[in-house]
């Protein structure tokens, strides 16, 4: 997975493009999972060997671990089960957990840490924007 997270750690509110390697034709599913393995579904998109996801606007987990992104690959065609139809931003109803995704499917994952906005040299936010979408998401699934 490809990001411009500097030294390992992003500001609350910086945005970065995601893109991905993989090496055959494939449909990935990105997710952000906190520590517990909850989190939300970021989206799915397919094709290789390099796939854009998209910008990511960085918001801090709520007990201020760090941010793991995870991406789950399949060969083209493949089904990924329960979850093949999701396509939305939504928030996990449960952990996510190998068990959900298609026996041989890939996995790459990438970890860093978002400062909070003011904090270690990140710039403060208008009041405007502190309201997140992980807030306000739906489950998935729902």
């Amino acid at each position: 997975m490809h990001l411009k997270v500097a030294d390992g750690t992003a500001c609350e509110g910086s945005r970065d493009d995601i893109s991905l390697s993989v090496s055959q034709p494939a449909r990935v599913q990105v997710y952000s999972v906190d520590r517990a393995g909850g989190g939300h579904f970021l989206g799915a998109v397919e094709g290789g060997p390099t796939i854009e996801v998209g910008d990511g606007q960085w918001v801090p987990q709520p007990d201020d671990s760090d941010e793991r992104l995870v991406a789950v690959a399949v060969p083209l065609g493949q089904s990924f089960g329960a979850r093949d139809s999701w396509s939305a931003y939504c928030r996990l109803p449960t952990a996510l957990n190998a068990k959900d995704f298609p026996a041989g499917a890939a996995v790459g994952t990438k970890s860093f840490l978002v400062y909070r906005q003011g904090t270690h040299g990140c710039p403060a936010m208008p009041e405007d924007d502190k309201a997140t979408v992980r807030d306000l998401a739906a489950v998935c699934g729902e």
